[in-house]
């Protein structure tokens, strides 16, 4: 079940290529391998995240299927996720230990990719990304663009990532911003009301305490290893 033809695809990468569940059902349960890569070093999962095959997506990690092994051109399946703009397969390998900010040949992360692909009114794989800590401002890619500055000329940066943006600023985390996205953020007047309910919601945190430490210090702090609030955190939660 794990020959190779002369593209180094074995039935299995034809199996999912095809979309054929039941064949690729069959393959597993004879333990076909789920890590052997092709001539372009693509692995049956990302075959399945490219092709949008959700149904087996599952079955091979289940089968032991590595999420962040990279093709010749050093994309993991959460690129391809990323690529088609898919929330869930997106949660679903950060959830089986995706590397949220790994880079391909072009030095893109999955939320370069997601930027590149996304129209001001979408936005939910950039949220996914975002949630699970995808980095905003700091990584460049070959072009020497951060994903805050990664999009098309006619394309407009999603909502929710001005949001985050924002939320950001308003916690008083560094981001460094270019004239480009601070043009965007005025450009939307319905953004100044989420930014008001930001600070207010800030404010309250600071005056909300939890033992001798406010809220906002607790959450802001609670993965510097020096903090001294992690086991009260702890409780709390």
């Amino acid at each position: 079940v794990n020959n190779k033809d002369n593209r180094g695809s074995t039935p299995l990468h034809y199996a999912i290529s095809s979309k054929n569940l039941e064949v690729t059902e069959i393959l597993l349960l004879h333990r076909s391998s789920v890590n052997l890569r092709d001539k372009c070093y693509r692995t049956p999962l990302h075959l399945a995240v490219l092709y949008e095959f959700d149904a087996v997506v599952d079955p091979l990690l289940a089968s032991g299927a590595k999420v962040n092994l990279s093709d010749k051109k050093r994309n993991t399946p959460l690129h391809y996720a990323a690529q088609n703009k898919s929330e869930s397969l997106s949660r679903k390998l950060l959830e089986r230990g995706a590397i949220v900010d790994i880079q391909n040949s072009k030095g893109q992360t999955p939320l370069h990719v997601a930027i590149n692909r996304l129209r001001f009114t979408e936005g939910n794989c950039v949220r996914v990304l975002l949630d699970y800590g995808a980095t905003m401002d700091d990584i460049k890619d070959y072009k020497g663009k951060t994903p805050v500055e990664y999009r098309e000329e006619s394309v407009d940066l999603p909502v929710l990532f001005l949001e985050t943006i924002i939320k950001t600023c308003c916690a008083n985390l560094e981001l460094n911003l270019n004239s480009k996205v601070v043009s965007d953020l005025k450009s939307y007047g319905e953004l100044v009301h989420f930014q008001n309910t930001c600070l207010t919601e800030l404010k309250y945190m600071k005056k909300k305490k939890i033992g001798s430490n406010n809220l906002y210090d607790v959450f802001s702090q609670y993965r510097d290893p020096k903090f001294s609030m992690k086991e009260t955190m702890e409780e709390a939660i």
